[in-house]
């Protein structure tokens, strides 16, 4: 985890400065979707829905593309509203942005987690970072058939998707924040399938 401290505002002009990137005139990406706020399982599905149904799918993407989209998407939000922490005020202060690029669209998220929870999540993603893909075909039928449920309800398989549908790549960051919290972002790439 980075020793600087985040804060809430901190989180926020991330967010901003995420999307006005993707917004420049000069940009090469197209903004299909951004949120911060809370994120439940009601939001979530508007937000699929609202992707799913983007004009998206007919300039050139294949079903396959918009498939593979919305997989690492449902991922990440479910990972962000079980996973999420509130802050004082109840507040998830969390984001999700959607770009498309030339060959790939960017899914990129950021929420607040238990500095314990985190710790136990770097190791996680860092042991996931050198996979190939025997290794995570590997790891999910391992997972699926020893059937391991976390605490909260999960097998562990939402990272080990998301990381397996990246073949552009994937990056995270962990910050720490007050009150015993980090914040944890990650950017993940999905190439376009060509038809």
């Amino acid at each position: 985890m980075s020793t600087s401290t985040k804060r809430v505002t901190d989180i926020q002009a991330d967010y901003h400065q995420s999307v006005s990137s993707v917004i420049r005139p000069e940009s090469d990406e197209l903004l299909v979707f951004a949120h911060f706020g809370d994120f439940t399982p009601n939001r979530n599905d508007h937000i699929i829905e609202a992707v799913s149904c983007t004009d998206l799918g007919k300039v050139g993407n294949t079903r396959q593309t918009m498939k593979r989209v919305v997989t690492v998407l449902v991922e990440m939000l479910q990972n962000m509203s079980i996973h999420g922490e509130r802050d004082r005020s109840q507040k998830m202060n969390a984001y999700v942005i959607i770009a498309k690029g030339k060959d790939y669209f960017k899914i990129c998220t950021g929420n607040m987690l238990d500095v314990n929870q985190a710790k136990v999540l770097m190791s996680r993603i860092e042991l996931l970072v050198d996979y190939d893909k025997l290794d995570f075909k590997s790891e999910i039928r391992h997972k699926l058939l020893n059937d391991e449920l976390s605490k909260k309800g999960g097998a562990g398989l939402g990272l080990l998707t998301i990381a397996k549908k990246a073949e552009k790549g994937w990056g995270y960051t962990f910050s720490v924040m007050p009150d015993e919290m980090a914040y944890f972002q990650m950017c993940v790439s999905v190439p376009t399938v060509e038809k």
